[in-house]
């Protein structure tokens, strides 16, 4: 606690919301240190909530300036379960563990749907550059999560969405048969599969499409 409480003086960091200032805190520590060892002790001490820092935004509101995160330094003892800025954090098996926000999850999906919707008549090559761009910042902000699976399967629900819409664009039985045997489909299963009457969606899926590289069908080489 000396060496925290000297770095915090060397530091000489803006006060918190408390409006306690760096040079004020060793004399206030001296009074209550301990109670507050105490209070540490038994699982009782609250900290007063983090003082927030926002950044102005081009269209006139605020956003919350996004906080990096040192898992070593930021066991809060009492938290166990928190958010801030699209980030979930919890205290599991002696540490902290960051999970994205459901929120986020879901402000991700509603926008790739509007990106990769099927009503929406846009060149491939042009839809993937919004895509790439969007993806590649969401995933930039949220690398610090730990949960890899999400990741993996808005990749996979991604890639679906995009066999569909492939699906849809062929729409005659016999550009389908064509590009299903440019793919290396065998010529029997390219005719059953071309005269399918099952939706694009579930059709995104079938062996056929969702077994062969979506680089491919997608028509990247």
């Amino acid at each position: 606690m000396q060496r925290a409480l000297q770095r915090v003086e060397s530091n000489k960091g803006a006060p918190g919301v408390d409006g306690m200032t760096v040079t004020e805190l060793r004399s206030w520590l001296t009074v209550h240190w301990k109670e507050t060892r105490a209070a540490l002790d038994e699982g009782k001490y609250r900290p007063s909530p983090v003082c927030r820092v926002v950044i102005p935004k081009p269209d006139g509101g605020e956003r919350r300036l996004k906080l990096k995160v040192n898992r070593r330094k930021s066991l809060v003892k009492h938290a166990a379960r928190a958010t801030v800025l699209g980030f979930g954090f919890l205290r599991r098996n002696g540490g902290v563990h960051i999970r994205i926000d459901p929120k986020a999850l879901v402000r991700m999906r509603q926008r790739i749907q509007r990106l990769t919707g099927r009503s929406w008549r846009i060149a491939m090559p042009e839809r993937i550059v919004l895509l790439n761009r969007f993806i590649s910042g969401w995933c930039a902000y949220f690398a610090l999560a730990d949960t890899p699976s999400l990741f993996e399967e808005a990749d996979q629900w991604l890639r679906r969405r995009l066999r569909q819409i492939r699906w849809k664009e062929w729409k005659r039985y016999s550009a389908r048969k064509r590009n299903l045997e440019a793919l290396g489909i065998p010529m029997h299963v390219a005719r059953e599969w071309a005269a399918s009457s099952k939706g694009c969606w579930r059709l995104a899926a079938s062996p056929p499409l969702g077994t062969r590289p979506s680089q491919r069908i997608l028509g990247r080489p």
